[in-house]
């Protein structure tokens, strides 16, 4: 077994990275050559640290941040989740959904044939008994994965298991299947610390240590998916010197976390949802309008509008908007208004070292420079 502990989610992609280029063992499956780590465990003391800041990683974190939201909306339609990750459509049977996607059996279909809001169960067996050793969510359902012959789309993540222990609330999730790069460092450990935090909130009790349990960690290195390309990108990102800068940046700007709104219906669990769903579909309407909407007001009335953590919506209005407007100086104008209203931390610089990169097409690997700039953009 291998494993590596860490505080946060960039210390520890540099560990990982090392362990799995170093001592990984070369294993074909179907026509792809990969590097595995089997078992491994990366067992994170922070989980808040979730946002990575990594140089050459490439990570797009709105496509992280929307990604999270649509899995808490129980959603498994990609029609708006394909404009953050262009290929969605590459693992999806029908072009319009994914069969195994997380948030659809966990908080809507669950895996029985009499639905069940599985992470509903959790939070009343926690609220129960803080003791308990059953607060767990199964992704994987026999009835469906082991019948369904061929498709593109198996879920890799298997089960949650959510425990209180010393008053706060640890999270273990066992994957079968785990990409380092488009998997692991992009989406699950973020998307799951997530929600650990958010029952931790509606539970009353803090957040304690984050276990991601992988019977195959690995890596591509040949046979398609751009898997040469991506492993040199791998090496690079192992090498950089910019890690513990990004990790203490992290530090310095402060962990974003996933406020859950008013004390009112701070630990009230239909209420709470609710306003994730809420959230979600207030993001999507943008998509939704048929003439370019005004994103100067709504960027003046999200703060008074949202009862649950209008950053999010900020942010993701921003990118949403630098897709469509094309003049530079508008955008300018618009980006600069959202950045001043955005609260400082980690993610909020991440977003804009992306947002440098992508959209003023700086070729700049200094995360502080980013880090600056944002201080300078918060009132």
């Amino acid at each position: 077994m291998y494993s590596v502990e860490a505080e946060d989610l960039n210390v520890g992609f540099n560990y990982v990275l090392r362990f799995l280029i170093e001592r990984g063992t070369e294993v074909k499956v179907k026509d792809y050559t990969t590097k595995e780590l089997h078992p491994f465990v990366f067992e994170m003391r922070n989980p808040c640290a979730r946002t990575l800041l990594y140089p050459y990683r490439g990570n797009n974190p709105f496509a992280t941040l929307f990604e999270t939201l649509w899995v808490l909306a129980g959603r498994s339609d990609i029609k708006h989740l394909e404009f953050f990750l262009p290929r969605a459509k590459d693992f999806s049977d029908d072009g319009l959904t994914w069969r195994a996607a997380y948030g659809g059996r966990m908080f809507t279909s669950g895996i029985t044939q009499n639905p069940v809001d599985q992470f509903e169960y959790v939070y009343k067996t926690l609220k129960a008994d803080a003791g308990s050793r059953q607060a767990v969510i199964t992704i994987w359902d026999p009835g469906r994965d082991c019948t369904v012959g061929k498709t593109k789309d198996m879920p890799c993540s298997n089960r949650l298991c959510f425990m209180i222990r010393d008053g706060k609330l640890d999270l273990s999730l066992n994957i079968r299947s785990n990409d380092v790069l488009w998997g692991f460092s992009s989406i699950n450990v973020y998307e799951f610390t997530v929600m650990q935090e958010i029952m931790a909130t509606m539970l009353g009790v803090e957040v304690g240590r984050y276990y991601h349990i992988a019977d195959s960690l690995h890596c591509y290195t040949g046979g398609g998916f751009n898997a040469e390309k991506n492993y040199k990108k791998l090496i690079k990102c192992m090498e950089s010197t910019y890690t513990k800068r990004g990790a203490d940046i992290c530090a310095e700007a402060g962990h974003k976390k996933f406020s859950i709104g008013h004390i009112g219906f701070m630990r009230d669990y239909g209420r709470t949802m609710f306003k994730y769903k809420e959230l979600y579909n207030q993001v999507v309407a943008l998509f939704d309008m048929t003439v370019t909407p005004d994103y100067d007001r709504m960027v003046d009335i999200a703060s008074h509008k949202l009862t649950l953590d209008p950053d999010i919506y900020l942010l993701l209005l921003c990118y949403i908007a630098s897709a469509r407007i094309e003049d530079q100086d508008h955008f300018t104008q618009l980006y600069k208004k959202v950045m001043e209203k955005v609260a400082m931390s980690d993610l909020k610089v991440a977003c804009h070292y992306w947002m440098l990169k992508k959209r003023w097409g700086l070729k700049t690997t200094d995360i502080e420079h980013a880090y600056t700039e944002c201080k300078c953009l918060t009132i």
